[in-house]
């Protein structure tokens, strides 16, 4: 076995002495070696689950911030106090009213500083809509539409009692910028007239002018939306179906119309005028 292995050694140094190896080839092999890429690593799937923890983490923000917020909601004015009875309201007071959250027939009176200084109770007859209730520019005194369709209704004083004989025949009744007329339209079903009507609570009604002459009663109908004792004026809007269709301007003291305009079916929603009847 030694002098097979011998002759063998023998033969591949002889060979090898022929065909020397190249000087430089264990540093080829290595640089051979490292310079191969390596295969890229698929991060994708990172980003993909990074993005869905990003989401999750997000929704779950907002739900937290919208449950805590209903659970502590700020106080807007830090004056006011909670929601309560706060009494009669003061005489000769200019005063907004709103909506008692808790009790839907009560208003609350708030001051300009937003401090509430007062809360009404009113008597409402039978079935009546509490958003039925308007108060006066004021806020002394209050109407009750009828039946939530424009009728002149009711009027209150600024304690929520009704006022005595201060109930115009009318449609679309109003309180006019003095704080003390009341401003309606009268129909005559027989003659088919609208007529600008006027009144202080407890007086006789004074009927201004005919405003308009209709055929017939069809599905058309007149209401005021300004009632300007100050600048002298009335501002008077029919309504066809749903769309307003025409539009009036009427002095308040003698009933000449300063204006009228018509509009073609849906050219307006609604119509809305400043209190003192100068701007529509």
């Amino acid at each position: 076995m030694e002098k097979l292995r011998s002759e063998i050694r023998s033969a591949f140094e002889k060979e090898q002495a022929v065909h020397p190896p190249i000087a430089a080839l264990r540093r080829n092999v290595v640089e051979a070696v490292t310079a191969r890429r390596r295969p890229a690593r698929n991060f994708q799937w990172v980003a993909v689950a990074a993005a869905l923890v990003l989401g999750i983490l997000v929704v779950v923000g907002l739900m937290s911030t919208r449950l805590a917020h209903r659970a502590t909601a700020p106080v807007t004015n830090p004056k006011a106090s909670p929601v309560a009875d706060y009494g009669p309201p003061p005489a000769g007071v200019p005063l907004l009213y709103v909506h008692d959250p808790n009790n839907p027939t009560w208003l609350i009176g708030f001051d300009w500083t937003a401090n509430p200084r007062g809360t009404v109770k009113p008597t409402l007859p039978a079935g009546t809509h509490a958003g039925w209730i308007r108060m006066s520019p004021d806020g002394q005194q209050f109407q009750v539409v009828s039946g939530g369709k424009g009728d002149s209704g009711t009027y209150l004083d600024r304690l929520g009692k009704p006022l005595p004989e201060a109930t115009p025949p009318g449609i679309g009744g109003m309180w006019a910028d003095d704080n003390r007329h009341l401003c309606t339209v009268q129909l005559d079903q027989t003659a088919f007239t609208w007529t600008l009507v006027t009144q202080l609570p407890g007086e006789a009604k004074r009927s201004v002018a005919v405003i308009a002459r209709d055929q017939g009663i069809g599905q058309t109908g007149i209401s005021l939306v300004s009632c300007s004792f100050r600048n002298d004026q009335a501002i008077a809007v029919r309504t066809s179906i749903w769309w307003p269709s025409e539009l009036w301007v009427m002095r308040l003291s003698d009933g000449k119309v300063l204006s009228h305009r018509t509009y073609q079916p849906v050219d307006l929603a609604t119509v809305v005028a400043s209190p003192d009847g100068v701007y529509v």
